[in-house]
């Protein structure tokens, strides 16, 4: 039996509606007669539910249209009572987030560990079971510090083969008690990743954040240093990973919670697991222990007066008068804040300042690296350690040239360590307040006494670290609160849709309980938070939690009268997207610097900032310099060498990336061949024209898909095939093919040619939040049979599935194609593709999906838990949503399941490409640098600069496959994008090809917004589609015959 019905579409009436309507009876006002549709409605669900049937209810979309969009549902199967469902959502705790701030909660009667537990990683008495790559070592050992053990190292490797790498130590405590467990490791050289485990007490993770303990590398600048190009302008050096032996106590790496992380073991035997995340890493001793105390800064003092310690006299002003003099250069107990001994991050290099005049060096016209950026030096334990030579001990300040212009009402904070050791409990926490302009200021305590701290004679070290300092407590009860308030939007969206009918009474009160109480819960922490920030901060106006107040009303207005809800949800998902980005801001602590200096006690500080004069005369040579600057060459190398061949390359990238691929060419490309290279960044609106008046490169990088095939009609690039002889180029044309996708070129070969080299590959994913489907009891949908049964269950509780363009996917996984065998002509007036069109569509005129969406802030506050998007948008997500953390994932796309039970998971791809210009001066040489250029080396060096300067959420997207081995992914999430990887299909690219986009997007809005026939709407679009592929392609063969 299959029974259709079909409710007239209403503004926040979704399928969830039904179903509640059904069961309740419907308690819920009817407000006017357009609501008895409804009573129907609930009356037919009723049937619906009694038998298998077939069915279909209105479903809204996001843009309000007018349109019918109702939701048919086929073959789903009976839904749950909702109660069960919200009393399951809270019993499920599978994948949901059990914060530290929980854990710890637990244990707050329980003291600090009694006992101090160590043994060696290898040690056979309490190593009891280990998988995969595992194996004792004793390569390192000879650099092991003191209190090493020498003979107990293990090596524990990364999961290259996709297999669980797992070491369990069993240990005996004594007495119950709160332990931190301290390891010695060794950082392996590696993809440059962070090392990163999954920590497990007796076979559970105790907390979410225990799923990704961080084992930090540590960082200098080359030996080589700053170095010039023949402009005089300073070229940063590279970074080379510090391998050797670190301590490492397990912490939150986002700093939310301030101190080492507590575990609770009781009397007894227990174990302790570590599982591989990313990258290898050898263990040596493993430490458990009660956390370390510090003394105060009046017991340090006391213990100095003890030990006779007195004021140093050695002054950095015995060097240099003033800043700007060259003496300062050679200052030891000055230090440019560029001149680092260690860093903890590749990403912090120095930037040019050229605001004021008295940051050395100072330039008004080339470039010098002269300060360190606040937004290079903000993230939680980022520090950068600076070496000095002291003459004489004693007791000496610290002053440093700062700017801390971004935290307006707040200070940030820095953790300051004297060789290597805190000296007390109040240079934990040492503020840099906000100010417009650079600072000159002396380390202090939170009261403002100014340090005084003990140097020997000799070399020392200070270091400053990142920390939340007192702010951090209060932003992991933020971060708690948004997921919490997240899931209570979602509880509420439920019932509502998320476009609720402001003129409904859906009785929240007895509906949802227990969620209107968690809300007023979070209400309340948020309150306390505001006035906790407002008290630490000084300002009673709160500029720094200004953020808030729109939230924090609306949540008083919604747990006071929750009949105002279905009102207030659409303020208060935007609000709860305002706070989620202010937790993002607020975590970070910028500040810059110019210098560190030590000194003693009360001596004159250089001043902060420049005179007037000094300023008009610096801003007038600024002025002066812009009409002879070229801000668009890219570091023109000082290269005297001779017989070399000249290639000149644009790029229409950032400046950031363009000064990396400069600094490839200079330490790689020209010292080892004879290749000379002119880099020059460019708009890319200029490429095109430039190139067809003759005034253009050698070689263009980075353009699009389309690109190639849009230049060779206008006989702007060549035919890159034609480089085939080994013995005119170093590597041959099918050898530098043979790096990428088959499929990655497709789109620049035309007739037998090819225009282009594949340098960027991308393609869509399907990403899940492991969280929301646990509450929902669903599996991530392998098929898009089982993608309907999602859409379904996910209506049902008023969230949504994402779906993007995948009309392209579904032709191309029936076997379809865009075009017939030759181009000629599209090849979507097929049967074939008529159906898939007509398939695609219905997933927005049938099942709701969203036409329109922000896929990140859905996916963020799990109203969108399952999406397909490009897979690069996870480094969007590993950066913009830090509190689902360990919550998500990303898979293979949805497919279509085959005979032999396989799954065919096709998908569409993009990239860009590097061209080699017609009117190239040395074609030979302009091959030769796209094939070092597209090497895996290269590739490899370029996406691990790029990222070590821009974060992760840079993660270069590079064609070449063994290069995306070696980039910085996990295990698990690069078996992930190679399977997709393999399964990618680029389209191929012909004269007019542009305009197929544009005519299937008007057939689809026909379809969708106007209720066009699917078939007839393709149909008349393709006849348009034809008309300019003729047109296009005889234009092509005509230029083909001029030449």
């Amino acid at each position: 039996m299959q029974v259709w019905f079909c409710v007239e579409p209403d503004v926040g009436y979704t399928f969830a509606d039904v179903l509640l309507d059904a069961f309740y009876g419907m308690k819920r006002s009817v407000y006017s007669m357009k609501h008895y549709s409804r009573i129907i409605a609930a009356f037919l669900a009723a049937i619906m539910l009694t038998s298998s049937v077939g069915y279909s209810v209105a479903a809204d979309g996001e843009d309000a249209t007018g349109t019918d969009t109702s939701v048919q549902v086929r073959g789903a199967a009976d839904p749950e009572d909702v109660e069960e469902y919200l009393k399951a959502r809270e019993e499920n705790t599978v994948f949901s987030k059990f914060t530290y701030t929980e854990y710890i909660a637990q244990y707050a009667d329980i003291p600090d560990a009694s006992e101090v537990i160590t043994f060696g990683a290898a040690d056979p008495a309490y190593l009891t079971a280990s998988s995969g790559n595992v194996a004792a070592s004793s390569e390192y050992d000879e650099t092991l510090p003191e209190n090493g053990i020498a003979g107990q190292s293990l090596y524990m490797g990364d999961s290259d083969d996709g297999e669980t790498v797992s070491v369990t130590w069993t240990v005996n405590i004594a007495n119950d008690g709160l332990f931190v467990i301290d390891m010695l490791y060794y950082t392996v050289p590696g993809k440059n990743n962070s090392i990163e485990r999954s920590l497990y007490i007796d076979d559970k993770s105790p907390f979410t954040e225990a799923g990704g303990i961080v084992f930090p590398r540590v960082w200098k600048d080359s030996d080589e240093g700053i170095t010039l190009d023949q402009d005089g302008n300073d070229i940063r050096a590279s970074s080379e990973e510090v391998n050797g032996w670190y301590d490492g106590k397990c912490i939150d790496t986002s700093g939310k919670y301030g101190e080492y992380f507590k575990f609770y073991l009781s009397a007894g035997t227990h174990t302790i697991r570590l599982e591989t995340q990313k990258e290898a890493v050898i263990f040596n001793r493993i430490s458990l222990s009660k956390a370390p105390t510090l003394i105060s800064y009046a017991e340090l003092q006391q213990q100095y007066a003890e030990k006779g310690y007195k004021l140093g006299t050695s002054s950095a002003n015995d060097y240099a008068l003033g800043i700007k003099d060259e003496e300062a250069k050679n200052n030891p107990m000055r230090r440019q804040a560029e001149d680092m001994h260690l860093k903890s991050s590749a990403t912090i290099y120095p930037e040019w300042d050229r605001t004021s005049p008295l940051t050395y060096p100072s330039s008004s016209d080339v470039i010098k690296l002269n300060q360190i950026k606040s937004d290079k030096f903000s993230a939680a334990y980022q520090w950068i350690e600076w070496e000095f030579d002291v003459e004489e001990a004693g007791l000496y300040n610290i002053n440093a040239r700062f700017k801390q212009t971004d935290r307006d009402g707040a200070f940030c904070n820095r953790t300051v360590y004297v060789n290597g050791e805190v000296p007390c409990e109040e240079a934990k926490y040492v503020h840099f307040d906000y100010d417009s302009g650079w600072q000159v200021s002396t380390l202090s305590a939170a009261d403002g006494t100014p340090f005084l701290f003990y140097f020997k004679e000799g070399k020392n070290t200070v270091r400053l670290e990142v920390t939340l300092g007192e702010f951090a407590d209060l932003l992991a009860k933020v971060d708690n609160t948004i997921y919490s308030l997240n899931n209570c939007y979602r509880g509420i969206m439920m019932i509502t849709g998320s476009s609720p009918d402001t003129f409904r009474d859906y009785s929240f009160d007895t509906m949802i309980p227990e969620t209107i109480a968690e809300m007023a819960e979070d209400l309340e922490i948020l309150k306390q938070v505001v006035a906790d920030i407002k008290q630490l901060t000084g300002e009673p106006n709160g500029s720094f939690t200004s953020s808030f107040n729109t939230l924090i009303n609306d949540l008083e207005i919604m747990t006071e009268n929750p009949g105002s809800i279905a009102k207030k949800l659409e303020n208060f998902k935007s609000n709860l997207g305002t706070i989620s980005t202010w937790l993002v801001n607020a975590t970070a602590q910028p500040v810059g610097f110019d210098w560190i200096q030590i000194s003693p006690a009360e001596e004159e500080l250089p001043k902060a900032n420049a005179g007037f004069w000094e300023n008009l005369s610096h801003q007038c040579k600024m002025f002066a310099s812009s009409f002879y600057m070229d801000y668009n060459n890219v570091g023109r190398s000082a290269d005297a060498r001779e017989n070399t061949r000249d290639v000149t390359v644009w790029v229409a990238t950032s400046q950031d990336q363009s000064q990396i691929i400069r600094r490839l060419i200079d330490n790689s490309l020209s010292k080892n061949s004879d290749l000379k290279v002119n880099l020059k960044l460019v708009s890319p609106g200029t490429i095109l024209p430039s190139i067809t008046a003759g005034i253009g490169p050698d070689v263009v990088l980075g353009i699009g898909n389309s690109e190639p095939l849009n230049y060779a009609i206008r006989g702007a690039v060549m035919d890159v095939s034609q480089f085939n002889d080994p013995d005119k180029v170093h590597y041959t044309f099918d050898e530098v093919m043979s790096r990428f996708n088959p499929t990655a070129y497709t789109p620049y070969q035309y007739k037998g040619k090819t225009y282009g080299v594949p340098e960027t590959f991308s393609f869509g994913m399907l990403f899940y939040r492991k969280d929301v489907l646990s509450e929902l009891e669903m599996e991530v949908p392998k098929t898009w049979t089982e993608v309907y049964d999602c859409i379904v269950k996910l209506n049902m509780n008023g969230l949504y599935f994402g779906i993007t363009d995948v009309f392209g996917t579904l032709l191309y996984q029936n076997g379809g194609s865009y075009y017939n065998e030759d181009g000629t002509a599209s090849a979507l007036d097929t049967a074939l593709a008529i159906s898939c069109f007509k398939q695609y569509t219905e997933f927005f005129t049938s099942y709701g999906c969203l036409v329109t969406f922000d896929f990140s802030n859905r996916f963020r506050t799990g109203e969108m838990p399952l999406g397909l998007a490009d897979y690069t948008a996870y480094n969007q997500l590993s950066v913009f949503a830090p509190e689902i953390k360990g919550l998500w994932g990303f898979t293979d796309i949805p497919g279509i399941e085959q005979e032999d039970g396989t799954i065919n998971h096709t998908g569409l791809s993009a990239g860009t490409a590097s061209v080699i210009i017609s009117n190239a001066k040395d074609p030979e040489a302009a091959w030769d640098f796209l094939s070092w250029w597209t090497d895996t080396s290269t590739q490899v060096s370029y996406g691990q600069e790029i990222e070590s300067i821009l974060g992760t959420s840079a993660r270069y997207n590079t064609a070449n496959l063994a290069a995306v081995a070696q980039l910085p992914w996990t295990s698990s999430d690069y078996k992930a994008i190679y399977n997709q990887w393999q399964s990618a299909r680029s389209l191929p690219e012909y004269p007019g090809s542009y305009i197929l986009g544009r005519y299937l997007s008007f057939a689809f809005q026909a379809v969708v917004n106007q209720d066009a026939d699917p078939g007839e709407e393709l149909l008349d679009n393709v006849r348009l589609i034809n008309e300019e592929l003729t047109r296009k392609q005889k234009e092509f063969a005509d230029n083909e015959n001029k030449k």
